[in-house]
């Protein structure tokens, strides 16, 4: 009997089915892919800028036996002093580099350039001022330790320079009609150092540079004769008299404090 009951309560007794039903998804949501890697740089830096710049302009007197010319067979000292004023400028530039360490840069830049002089010739003193302004396309190698967030550098190129009309001014009293200025396309050596201030910005950096800069014109000449165009001169009282003398408006030296601003792309 006891047997009988015992199986009657296993036959009633519900069966548990196994739950399969997934649980509910918690408030987190599910557990997000982490972010995939940026892809590497190649080390090639692209810059754009902008600047402005004070500079000096400067040629310097000849020896006095450097002033001595053959006129008709007859040696006569020229009239010529040394020039030397304060300008300005600005313009834009490329500039391709690698890691921070070498860079290739390009300018186009415009100056406004002066210079002032004095002479006594004849025993009558002449003060007068050259001056011109010009197009400048240099083309500068640039190397520096890839460090931050100051950067020195140094850089030297080549740098062809482009005037435009000479200016021949007298600002004394006397004033002579048969000197005069004449500007042609010439090419100078420049050279200089300076520090990069570097901002990044958005994977990119902006530089804020501060440049001293030289330049150096190899072809002016030494003498007197070199740096001036004569045009129908004779000796009269052992003095050269031309119709026309034109100094060659060519600066021997330039120097240049510049500041600007720069973007560069790090690719």
């Amino acid at each position: 009997m006891y047997r009988l009951l015992a199986l009657v309560a296993l036959v009633a007794a519900p069966v548990h089915a196994q739950n399969l039903t997934p649980p509910a998804p918690t408030l987190d949501g599910p557990a997000e892919a982490p972010p995939p890697e940026p892809a590497p740089r190649i080390g090639i830096e692209l810059g754009f800028s902008g600047f402005g710049f004070v500079n000096g302009s400067f040629i310097d007197e000849p020896a006095e036996n450097d002033k001595i010319v053959d006129i008709d067979g007859t040696l006569v000292k020229l009239p010529y002093s040394g020039f030397g004023g304060v300008g300005y400028g600005g313009g834009v530039g490329l500039m391709v580099g690698w890691q921070g360490i070498a860079a290739l840069e390009t300018q186009v830049f415009h100056s406004f350039d002066g210079g002032a002089g004095n002479i006594v010739y004849d025993g009558t003193r002449y003060e007068f001022e050259m001056g011109q302004n010009a197009w400048h396309v240099p083309l500068l190698l640039r190397l520096s330790p890839p460090i931050t967030p100051v950067r020195p550098f140094v850089f030297g190129g080549p740098e062809w320079i482009f005037p435009g009309s000479a200016t021949f001014d007298f600002s004394g009293g006397n004033v002579r009609d048969d000197w005069d200025a004449i500007a042609e396309d010439y090419r100078v050596w420049a050279f200089g150092f300076g520090l990069d201030v570097i901002i990044p910005v958005g994977g990119h950096e902006v530089r804020v540079p501060l440049t001293f800069k030289g330049a150096y014109n190899t072809d002016l000449g030494s003498s007197a004769e070199a740096r001036t165009e004569l045009d129908g001169c004779t000796v009269r009282r052992g003095l050269a008299e031309c119709e026309t003398q034109a100094y060659v408006s060519e600066w021997q030296w330039q120097a240049f404090i510049t500041v600007g601003v720069q973007y560069v792309l790090l690719l």
